[in-house]
């Protein structure tokens, strides 16, 4: 990241497909040391945000798009606090954008771990804003659908995958975190699936 000048970043090809996805799910967010990165934080956000307002094929798939939209919003200490208000309006129309997107086309995803991923951006979203909780909703019946399909009653993938229950495991406990952080009442079928997968 630091080998980029803030303003040429977005203009990477994506010819290293890898590299390509890391940098725009924003994942790497969490490695910023949050007392001198707020500014060049928000400054990248910003520009990608202006270079990738439009739909764009590459950067709005959904497994990218749901992992830009948790490291966005759960790292809000570097991407919204201190802001002016011309950014923060800018930062939320395209939070607001990415998730209708996404809602409207979970559907076409066939890889359920992608869907699970997917389910946990639109929890969180509904969570994080008051005016967007039909998403959580949204992510909360797909995510027992998910949970109903995809594991036996031992709380074992049927694909009897040993990384997928790790990578399933993950996204169940975050999103515990997130609703119980919201105080909301955590469903009984999350606490059930990780209490077995566990």
């Amino acid at each position: 990241l630091e080998s980029y000048s803030l303003n040429s970043l977005w203009k990477l090809s994506s010819k290293n497909k890898l590299e390509f996805q890391n940098l725009h799910n924003f994942l790497w967010l969490v490695s910023l040391d949050i007392k001198t990165n707020k500014t060049s934080a928000q400054t990248i956000i910003e520009n990608w945000i202006d270079n990738n307002h439009d739909f764009n094929e590459e950067t709005w798939k959904l497994d990218i798009l749901s992992k830009r939209l948790i490291a966005w919003i759960s790292n809000s200490n570097l991407t919204l606090s201190e802001s002016d208000l011309k950014y923060k309006e800018k930062f939320i129309l395209s939070i607001t954008k990415q998730t209708n997107h996404l809602s409207q086309n979970i559907d076409s995803l066939q890889d359920d771990e992608n869907k699970l991923i997917c389910c946990s951006s639109l929890i969180l979203v509904g969570l994080a804003f008051k005016n967007q909780y039909k998403n959580c909703e949204l992510g909360l019946s797909y995510l027992q659908k998910i949970i109903k399909n995809n594991f036996d009653v031992s709380g074992f993938p049927k694909s009897r995958n040993p990384e997928e229950l790790i990578i399933c495991l993950k996204y169940f406990i975050l999103t515990k975190e997130w609703i119980k952080e919201s105080q909301n009442q955590i469903p009984n079928y999350l606490e059930e699936i990780i209490f077995n997968c566990g």
